[in-house]
């Protein structure tokens, strides 16, 4: 699901030239309405979704090729700042909770 509206918004994002509108006037109508731009979106729906593979088991650096990150260094700077925290303490506080 999360992996559609991220593709969505990105295809969205990349028609707002046929519209005659630029992507930042679209942002700003989205964040008027929704409280929160499609970039923003997008990168809430990432963060969400990573949550979601560390979950179900896998490691930072298989969450960031599936995400299509091609850096891990590169993944984990965005989860910090979208997270507040590295991917493995995210993992390591999942395995507190799980004992």
């Amino acid at each position: 699901m999360y992996a559609k509206l991220i593709q969505l918004i990105e295809l969205s994002l990349q028609k707002v030239g046929h519209l005659k509108l630029d992507s930042d006037t679209i942002s700003r109508s989205h964040k008027r309405y929704f409280g929160t731009t499609l970039s923003d979106l997008r990168e809430e729906l990432l963060v969400e979704k990573a949550k979601e593979y560390l979950r179900e088991g896998q490691t930072a650096t298989q969450t960031a090729y599936s995400l299509n990150y091609s850096c891990l260094d590169a993944f984990s700077r965005f989860f910090k700042k979208h997270a507040e925290m590295r991917p493995s303490e995210y993992l390591r506080q999942l395995l507190e909770r799980n004992e």
